[in-house]
């Protein structure tokens, strides 16, 4: 398969043997994409997010990390839970909102260990926006990951655009999912200073 062209996917080439991934919050979709306008806002997108380096082997990326995913869609929640345990995450997941903000404030109140949030903004059973707005009831900042084919949310997109989670757009690719876990964690640990 041939490389894909990294000219507005948000990466640069990088001859070391670790590359270097610039991410905005509203990471686009994959290079060749069936509908280059699936994404689209309906408030204004946030500005360029930081440059993180994404080591070319993931495999310890996540090391030790806890994360949540909330997706309804099945083959989408066993993707993305196989792409973070790859990267040495414990993963829980869960297919809707309803269960993903109980679990949350469970963890919360029980001070259970949770250092990344990767949620779909429209699921049943609650919505996107009540799973982030549980997972900001956490004391300290907790990296979130939002993601979606459409920037709707008003709620969302004001998040976004103070840094306080990073709006991924679907399709993504795992390279994409890294680089915005890792947006996610530095902007949350800039919060926490």
């Amino acid at each position: 398969i041939a490389a894909p062209d990294c000219a507005g996917v948000g990466v640069r080439p990088s001859a070391t043997a670790t590359a270097t991934h610039a991410a905005s919050p509203h990471v686009p979709p994959a290079a060749g994409a069936a509908d280059p306008v699936r994404v689209r806002a309906r408030a204004p997108l946030p500005p360029p997010a930081p440059v993180v380096e994404i080591p070319d082997d993931t495999s310890t990326l996540l090391e030790g990390m806890s994360a949540l995913v909330v997706e309804d869609d099945r083959a989408l929640s066993t993707l993305v839970t196989r792409l973070l345990t790859a990267a040495g995450a414990t993963v829980h997941a869960i297919d809707n909102g309803e269960d993903a903000v109980t679990y949350l404030r469970g963890a919360i109140a029980a001070g259970t260990p949770l250092d990344l949030v990767v949620t779909d903004l429209r699921m049943p059973r609650g919505s996107g926006a009540d799973v982030i707005a549980a997972a900001r009831e956490r004391p300290l900042p907790l990296p979130i990951v939002a993601m979606s084919g459409y920037l709707e949310d008003a709620f969302v997109a004001e998040l976004a655009g103070r840094r306080e989670l990073v709006f991924l757009a679907k399709p993504f690719s795992e390279q994409q999912l890294h680089v915005a876990s890792a947006v996610a964690r530095r902007y949350a640990d800039t919060a926490s200073r």
